[in-house]
């Protein structure tokens, strides 16, 4: 049976990459059986689908880092309690001599810590 060649486009699409990834895998060597044909004034890179086949299976994947969300970072939604602690701290912050809920924000921050 004789070997499938196939263009760096096809390559690219069987890899699931861009065709300049393929291009760099070949300048690497990574495709041992690769061949140039010249066509006229351009040469035509063709790799072979066993050199494709053997560098999906040994090719490093990586992706892309995302930033993560909220949920996947463990958060979730402030609960109402800390939305009213929140808005305590803020009137405290303008009203700083009002000691009293300055003590009573501090008592509620320290039952929400002990949880």
């Amino acid at each position: 049976m004789a070997e499938e060649w196939l263009s760096v486009k096809d390559a690219a699409a069987a890899l699931g990459v861009q065709e300049k990834s393929v291009r760099n895998a070949e300048k690497n060597k990574r495709f041992p059986n690769a061949r140039r044909t010249p066509r006229g004034k351009s040469v035509t890179l063709e790799i072979p689908r066993s050199d494709v086949e053997a560098y999906k299976r040994t090719r490093r994947r990586t992706t892309r880092r995302r930033t993560p969300s909220a949920q996947s970072a463990g958060l979730s939604a402030p609960a109402p309690e800390r939305v009213s602690l929140l808005r305590a701290a803020l009137e405290i912050e303008e009203n700083p001599s009002d000691r009293t809920k300055i003590a009573e924000l501090l008592r509620q921050v320290a039952a929400l810590l002990s949880r």
